[in-house]
């Protein structure tokens, strides 16, 4: 497996494969810092750590689905523009294991992206000295690499099944614009039916609006729902795994 993941990584160096990805990633940080910057002024009773969380998830809600929408895309634009699907089936090598390296691979990509968005939290948690932030962003780690694994798996497949690797690309612009105008404030069951709000979903954090403002607290149902997500991922890895199995690629 580590041979396959080492391969993934030696086709994106023959292609940009991470400057759109860095370029999204980025521009959300920065979107999320002007939003608390502008929020920070306002009067609020309890530690604004809670804003910073809450509008970096509202941005990752916009974001994140069209990274890994674009991410997964080019993983298997390769295998299909040159139709190698039966070269590789010809050497012994698997479309599951072709489909799980790309999967660990993206999954690491997330992973830092996710470290990174830690650190962010801290860093800004400290400068503005708005509360002690280790707790929180812990639980807002688990619940962003959480939430992009489901989605990562979804994606990839997707772009397995599909040729036409703009497919996948038009979904996630489709999820991010859902995103943007629900500002994650979509019904509890609404974010658990739609995986592109699981974002949303698993944040440590709960906004609602109450009397003329938004009221936040900390998300008590936080713990169920990562461990509901986990079971779905399971699942997903099981039905997908057997609709593998079935592909004719070649």
């Amino acid at each position: 497996m580590l041979k396959y993941i080492y391969l993934e990584l030696l086709k994106t160096k023959r292609r940009r494969f991470f400057s759109p990805l860095i370029i999204f990633f980025v521009v959300g940080l920065l979107w999320s810092s002007v939003l608390f910057v502008k929020e920070y002024p306002l009067p609020y009773s309890g530690d604004k750590i809670v804003i910073l969380i809450n509008d970096l998830t509202i941005i990752n809600s916009m974001f994140s689905p069209l990274i890994i929408g674009i991410m997964c895309s080019n993983l298997f634009s390769l295998e299909h523009d040159n139709q190698t699907f039966k070269v590789l089936q010809t050497n012994g090598q698997s479309i599951e294991n072709l489909f799980y390296a790309k999967t660990i691979f993206a999954f690491l990509i997330i992973l830092i992206f996710g470290l990174f968005q830690f650190f962010y939290i801290n860093l800004i948690a400290i400068l503005f000295k708005i509360g002690d932030p280790i707790y929180l962003s812990f639980l807002y780690f688990i619940g962003y690499i959480i939430a992009s694994l489901f989605l990562i798996i979804l994606h990839l497949f997707i772009s397995l099944k599909i040729r036409k690797q703009s497919v996948g690309i038009i979904i996630s612009l489709i999820a991010s614009f859902v995103g943007l105008v629900s500002g994650g404030m979509l019904p509890l069951y609404l974010k658990f039916i739609i995986p592109w709000q699981y974002f949303s979903l698993l944040s440590p954090i709960h906004r609602e609006f109450k009397s003329n403002s938004f009221l936040y607290s900390i998300n008590k149902n936080f713990n169920i729902l990562v461990l509901c997500i986990f079971i779905l991922i399971i699942i997903e890895l099981i039905v997908i795994n057997r609709r593998i199995r079935r592909l004719n690629l070649c």
